[in-house]
């Protein structure tokens, strides 16, 4: 698998989703359908503040491209500091355990909410 970086930034209370294609060495998309997935946000000091699984945060896209999305809801995103946040997703697909795709989710301040 190849790992991707991929950054994203948000207002507090918007539902934040993130995309993923998963693909091989040769950056051809495989099939996900077997595979299971954990995706964790944390912040450096305070540690992980979100973790998402399949059927619970994360949902495959057409899984047999490789399309996966981890999604953080509104309620999540109320309660969050603007801070930036790493994240990363793990997947499992025949017994191998390979870190996808790290990067920075932003979380900026939504005056309305103030």
């Amino acid at each position: 698998m190849t790992r991707s970086t991929v950054n994203e930034v948000v207002y507090q209370g918007e539902e934040l989703v993130v995309p993923f294609v998963i693909t091989d060495a040769d950056g051809d998309t495989i099939d996900i359908r077997t595979a299971t997935f954990e995706w964790v946000l944390y912040d450096i000091r305070e540690g992980v503040v979100a973790r998402k699984a399949l059927a619970d945060g994360i949902a495959f896209g057409v899984a047999k491209e490789g399309q996966v999305a981890a999604t953080l809801p509104i309620t999540d995103t109320e309660s969050l500091l603007t801070v930036p946040y790493q994240h990363e997703l793990a997947m499992t697909l025949d017994g191998n355990y390979s870190i996808e795709a790290t990067g920075t989710i932003t979380i900026l301040k939504n005056i309305a909410l103030l």
